[in-house]
């Protein structure tokens, strides 16, 4: 019986012990600068803390809602990880071990980080691919939701369509947020208030630069103009558009940014009776400019948003307009500039009325509301 008693002993000894190192597999090591690492706070998921007092327990639920969500579940990798940065600093490494090599942009003007190049690998594990967000994003619930959809949207479509363009990239990624989320990011209205902004041109994310304030807003009104469209693709054409803009799709796996959208649709379009405004790349952009600043509650196609959202129309004409934009002004404003200031201010009316009732807006835009010009270039 002592020896029975012994031997219960020891193994009770033994299993506390085991029991001890394997809470502790699960919860932070700490680490030298401020760091504590946390490996698989759920299967498969690690997250890294640096410089930041933020609690593992508050970012766990949305880790794991993510995981399984449609969207990821069958596209992340087995491993993956989650840096959470106090303060963002003048270097960042791609690898957070103590041998790191390689640096990562300076400074980035967004509240999250993706880059192909970045890994987490702490104590001896194997590097696995990762995000990086900032802690002040993290604070809010709905905030930080959001943030971690958006990035590691970015890491499930670098995955599967590695050469995709920026603007796609960023649309996918916006997108993403809503159908988790089910809130549009703020950079939306900013499309609205600043439209006349180049679609498809490169975002430069993560740019090495300090922004001034009119530059800020632009890159907003740019990631609202994508967000805008991509919402609109999702919204009147195919609710499947953003599985099929990150699935790998050997079909279309080797084309990018336009060529890509236009073979989306054309497929879709192919395979079940589509509104018109979807039938290809060229259709989709002028049908949602026509919505974007002429919207319309019927047809369903004639609206970005419901509500008093519409793009914010000029008083004149924007000279050497981007591509792939588009901008609405008066019909009147183009006699206007082409009336002499020098010319009777009654004779310059009853021109200037003329034209408006009579005239005709550029070969590259629409006549709208008999008195709107929309000029789309593509």
């Amino acid at each position: 019986m002592a020896v029975m008693i012994k031997i219960k002993g020891f193994h009770i000894v033994i299993l506390f012990i085991w029991f001890f190192i394997a809470i502790n597999a699960h919860s932070s090591d700490v680490l030298e600068d401020n760091k504590r690492y946390y490996r698989d706070v759920i299967p498969g998921v690690s997250v890294l803390f640096r410089g930041t007092s933020l609690n593992i327990t508050s970012l766990k639920p949305d880790l794991a809602l993510l995981k399984e969500h449609p969207l990821f579940k069958e596209r992340l990798p087995k491993k993956w990880g989650v840096i959470i940065e106090g303060k963002l600093g003048d270097t960042r490494t791609t690898n957070t071990s103590s041998d790191a090599s390689g640096a990562s942009p300076v400074n980035p003007p967004t509240e999250g980080y993706f880059s192909p190049d970045l890994k987490l690998q702490e104590n001896g594990d194997p590097a696995i691919p990762a995000i990086m967000v900032r802690e002040s994003a993290l604070t809010i619930a709905d905030e930080r939701l959001r943030i971690l959809t958006h990035e590691l949207t970015h890491l499930v479509h670098y995955f599967n369509q590695p050469r995709e363009e920026s603007w796609v990239r960023e649309g996918a990624a916006l997108l993403a947020e809503y159908i988790v989320t089910k809130y549009q990011n703020r950079a939306l209205l900013s499309g609205f208030s600043i439209p006349e902004t180049s679609l498809t041109a490169d975002l430069k994310v993560h740019e090495n630069s300090t922004e001034s304030a009119e530059e800020k807003s632009l890159r907003l009104a740019r990631y609202g103009h994508v967000l805008q469209y991509f919402y609109y693709l999702y919204h009147i054409c195919d609710q499947d558009i953003l599985n099929k803009l990150i699935s790998r799709g050997a079909s279309i796996a080797t084309q990018s940014g336009i060529a890509r959208i236009d073979t989306i649709l054309k497929v879709a379009a192919s395979a079940s009776a589509l509104p018109p405004a979807c039938q290809d790349f060229k259709t989709s952009f002028v049908e949602f400019q026509k919505a974007r600043f002429f919207p319309k509650p019927y047809p369903a196609q004639a609206y970005v948003l419901l509500g008093n959202f519409k793009a914010t129309r000029r008083s004149s004409r924007l000279e050497n307009p981007p591509p792939f934009s588009a901008q609405a002004y008066p019909l009147d404003s183009l006699v206007d500039s082409l009336v002499d200031s020098q010319v009777n201010g009654q004779v310059k009316n009853l021109i200037k009325s003329r034209g408006a009732s009579g005239g005709s807006c550029p070969t590259n835009a629409i006549k709208m509301e008999t008195n709107w010009c929309l000029e789309i270039t593509h």
